[in-house]
């Protein structure tokens, strides 16, 4: 998880994102969030990236059992539901793949396409 959270950021930062904020103090199915702000268009718009726990995971390691990234204005105080929320899974093997998928639906978000 450690290496898809280096490239991802990475590619967040070509792509006007700035980290301000990290949690990995958060409810079981939510192994960390970022908080994001744009600094190109749509200058000032922040968004969470959410790092989500598979559902039947129950151990104490919850980085290991990330499924999905998703996004959303805000942290919600449950595991969300898809409605008004970007989403991504994961596909072992895939990690460019779902980066690049990642990247184009927040690019979207921030030009309002979604």
């Amino acid at each position: 998880m450690v290496y898809f959270k280096e490239l991802l950021l990475d590619k967040l930062a070509l792509n006007d994102w700035e980290l301000i904020k990290t949690d990995d103090n958060t409810d079981w199915w939510l192994e960390s969030y970022w908080k994001l702000r744009s600094v190109r268009q749509n200058y000032g718009l922040e968004i969470y990236v959410l790092f989500l726990v598979e559902p039947d995971y129950f151990g104490e390691e919850k980085e290991k059992a990330v499924w999905s990234i998703g996004a959303s204005d805000r942290v919600p105080l449950t595991k969300p539901n898809n409605e008004g929320f970007i989403n991504t899974f994961f596909i072992k093997g895939k990690l460019k793949e779902i980066i690049c998928d990642f990247m184009n639906k927040l690019h979207k978000y921030r030009n309002n396409e979604l």
